[in-house]
């Protein structure tokens, strides 16, 4: 009918609504979408030609034909909607039939109808193969043509305004003179340069609460757009590497694509203040180690913001303030806008393309850090919530402190992705890779300010541990703070408590509640990886490759730093459990070198995985296995369960019945005063002076070992080493036992002096009393062992380092036996 508001449009409408609206009737919905146009249904593996199913080209022609606003519109577009829910439908609708260029034009026309972007939202949450699709089109149809994220990015800002700013804006026009409607780009680049938009956020600016906004219900499906088509995919790449294997996948993903989209549209900023946290506190402003003076006194939370625990800061309702001040608190709920907005920034610093840009080119950081600085104020109260030991708060109180966990856990794991991935140990990376050109910042200054929004709390360690147990179970969280078992990814949550370890500090925070729980779950993870022989089979190769099996193995690595025995380790800093003793009856010491060498044995992993897992082999004899699974519940918790850090009985056949060679390697012992005791690294001048100079401390000679050890920058290793025997000779050469190790000058930070940088270097003589009274206060068995810190037995890949016999014992030596002499020492 020419007439949309005719009687006969109206009936089938009527009746197509009623055929697809009720949840049950998804092959309803199917078929219609897929009933072609001979009365011939389409079966599911039939390919998609224009012409076939006419439902669709129909009512978006329909939809054209409409008046804005209409009754008839709206019940087209609900039909709309109903049929592009189920995932059959999504690519036909989006791509075959052009959904997506019509709705997105649609949306530029009319911004204010919320319900064309909540079909655009249903039709993005698909695969990101999908995904990829809508943005860079298929044969010229769909994506590339329609410009999907240009009309979400022309909505959200359109419908951030307020009645005011819209009336100062004025019309944007939506044609060229000669009639020719303005493709979304233009519409958008237009709109930017009206409201002199770019990507630098005013650091003055104040939080965007968009539920006052005319057209708030746009804005909100716009941001959950965002989320969906920035979410990343099972096994999207963790970071760029060339030392992966050729097969692969290097073609940027859906994720990727989108992320890149969103940035270049010029909304991050709008993200960014939509997630901004404020509070008002005697007229001073606090940013990082400023203060800034204003009117209207707004003070920013930021990491230097001295901690409180007060109850009523973090107390407020959702979009406005509480009585200390605070506005955007972030207790915010389910599909809100500033959860969709977190989580939108929270794909995009997954994906490896966007991380410097993300931490240069923006506040995204700073304002990240404002939302952990909130949960941090509560840790009290959040730790009991995680833990299950809240007990006699009210529904609303236990609603706020779930959803506040949630997003302190979201922007805590966006954090981990932009500070700690640049490398194996959180190494800066290159300079060029950090700093930007205008940036006058000291490069090392600016990336430590970087790394101390990296530190974790107690709460955020129990909140990993349980996202890890429902991600490895496929399993959603219900109730407050919850989550559907779509929203994170397997490899995800390893790469970010991968991330999240490269901090020393934050290790020692999960072995402090018991570091055997996110032990456990990462040996399961990695053994469903390493034990399982048909992985596509079992349903594990959709969840784990090479990377994300390797972000398992390093994590297991850096925790077993401080999961050592007694007998070897005389402080509570490494003498921690590192596995319970069994499961399920099998003996986790056996059960952890099968999957380990299982894991080596397998092609395709990457070097810094077969590193780890060698490390562990090499110290699996003083490692502390002990204790039953039990110990590692929540005992008012249902999860993470018991199940959740047993191994599946398939997994455990698997181990009993593969065929493997164990690695039986045994290496260095290691020496008491390696696991806390701080020490100073040194660096030899040019001249070979004594007196070292650039002082670097670390809290252990373990801890400092990982700048040397696997991805040094300046020491190259062929072959596989040691981590406890490098330790134990950068103990050595601190005792006195070696004028220098590894090219630097070590001295313990408990030695004193008034300038340790030009503290002489210690003779052999004072170093071996000083040595010898440390073991008599260290060794409880009365042994002193501290001759052999130089150089311990060498066994297992150890053994196979070559040795030079023309070193001279005056001159600093490499792990291999390498002379090191002046031109090296002074690089």
């Amino acid at each position: 009918s020419p007439d949309p508001s005719a009687d006969v449009p109206s009936r089938a409408l009527r009746a197509l609504f009623a055929l697809s609206e009720h949840a049950s009737r998804t092959r309803e919905r199917i078929a219609m979408v897929r009933y072609g146009g001979g009365g011939k249904a389409r079966r599911d593996d039939d390919d998609y030609d224009a012409g076939v199913a006419p439902l669709i080209p129909t009512l978006l022609s329909f939809l054209r034909r409409c008046r804005r606003d209409s009754s008839e519109q709206y019940l087209a577009l609900l039909v709309l909607n109903n049929v592009s829910i189920p995932p059959e439908n999504k690519r036909p609708i989006a791509l075959t039939h052009g959904g997506l260029k019509t709705l997105g034009r649609m949306l530029c026309d009319d911004p204010g109808c919320h319900l064309l972007v909540i079909i655009l939202v249903n039709l993005t949450f698909s695969d990101v193969a999908v995904r990829k699709d809508f943005l860079c089109g298929v044969g010229g149809v769909g994506g590339a043509d329609g410009m999907l994220v240009d009309s979400l990015a022309y909505a959200l800002l359109l419908s951030s305004l307020t009645d005011e700013q819209l009336a100062a804006l004025g019309s944007i026009p939506l044609a060229s003179e000669d009639g020719t409607p303005h493709p979304p780009r233009k519409l958008l680049s237009l709109l930017r340069s009206a409201l002199s938009a770019n990507r630098k956020l005013d650091p003055r600016a104040a939080p965007l609460l968009l539920d006052d906004r005319p057209f708030a219900e746009t804005a909100r499906w716009c941001l959950c757009a965002f989320k969906n088509l920035t979410r990343p995919g099972t096994l999207s790449p963790s970071y760029h590497r060339d030392d992966w294997n050729a097969t692969h996948e290097r073609i940027p993903g859906g994720d990727a694509i989108a992320a890149q989209a969103v940035w270049d549209a010029g909304v991050v900023s709008s993200l960014l203040r939509v997630i901004r946290v404020e509070r008002r506190t005697g007229g001073r402003r606090r940013r990082g180690s400023e203060e800034e003076k204003e009117e209207g006194g707004v003070d920013r939370y930021h990491g230097a913001e001295e901690e409180t625990n007060t109850h009523t800061q973090a107390h407020g309702n959702i979009n406005g303030g509480n009585d200390d001040g605070e506005s955007n608190v972030p207790t915010w709920s389910t599909n809100s806008s500033q959860d969709a907005a977190l989580y939108a920034l929270l794909h995009m610093a997954s994906v490896p393309g966007m991380r410097r840009a993300m931490r240069e080119e923006c506040t995204c950081v700073e304002e990240l850090v404002t939302i952990v600085e909130c949960g941090k104020r509560r840790r009290e109260e959040l730790t009991k919530w995680v833990t299950g030991n809240l007990g006699g708060r009210n529904e609303m109180e236990v609603t706020e402190l779930g959803n506040l966990s949630l997003q302190c856990m979201k922007a805590r794991m966006a954090l981990s992705y932009l500070i700690g991935a640049e490398g194996h140990f959180g190494q800066p990376p290159s300079k060029d890779a950090v700093s930007s050109p205008s940036d006058d910042l000291d490069f090392e200054t600016n990336y430590s300010n970087y790394q101390s929004a990296n530190s974790i709390c107690e709460h955020e360690a129990h909140s990993i541990i349980e996202l890890l147990s429902h991600c490895l179970a496929n399993r959603a969280k219900e109730g407050a703070g919850g989550f559907s078992a779509a929203t994170f990814t397997v490899k995800g949550v390893l790469f970010s408590i991968r991330c999240v370890m490269t901090d020393p500090k934050n290790r020692v925070v999960f072995a402090t509640i018991d570091g055997a729980r996110v032990n456990a779950l990462l040996l399961k993870a990695l053994g469903r990886y390493s034990l399982v022989a048909d992985r596509k089979e079992e349903g594990i190769g959709a969840i784990m490759d090479a990377e994300a099996a390797e972000h398992a193995v390093f994590s297991l690595y850096l925790m077993s730093n401080y999961g050592f025995q007694e007998s070897v380790c005389f402080t509570s800093f490494g003498k921690n459990k590192f596995l319970p003793e069994n499961f399920e009856g099998e003996n986790a010491s056996v059960l952890t070198s099968k999957i380990l060498s299982s894991y080596l044995d397998k092609d395709g992993n990457t070097p810094a995985g077969n590193h780890a897992a060698m490390q562990i082999l090499l110290r699996m004899k003083y490692l502390n296995f002990s204790g039953p699974i039990d110990e590692l519940l929540y005992p008012r918790k249902d999860y993470p369960s018991g199940n959740d850090f047993a191994f599946e009985q398939k997994l455990l056949s698997a181990a009993k019945s593969s065929y493997v060679v164990n690695k039986k390697v045994e290496g260095a012992k290691p020496k008491g005063d390696v696991f806390d005791r701080s020490i100073i690294r040194l660096r030899i001048p040019a001249d070979c002076s004594p007196k070292g100079v650039d002082p670097k401390t670390y809290s252990s000679p373990l801890i400092a070992v990982e700048e040397l050890s696997f991805g040094s920058k300046t020491v190259k290793h062929s072959q596989s080493i040691d981590d406890i025997a490098i330790a134990n000779n950068i103990a050595g050469c601190a005792e006195g036992f070696a004028k220098q190790a590894y090219g630097f000058y070590w001295r313990w930070e408990d030695w004193g002096g008034d300038d340790l940088v030009d503290q002489p270097f210690l003779p052999s003589s004072v170093g071996a009393k000083s040595s010898n009274a440390n073991q008599r206060k260290n060794n409880s068995n009365g042994k002193n062992d501290a001759s052999k810190a130089l150089s311990p037995p060498r066994r297992g890949l150890l053994g196979m380092l070559t040795q030079s016999n023309n070193v001279d014992e005056d001159e600093p030596f490499t792990i291999f036996g390498f002379k090191c002499g002046a031109p090296m020492c002074g690089r």
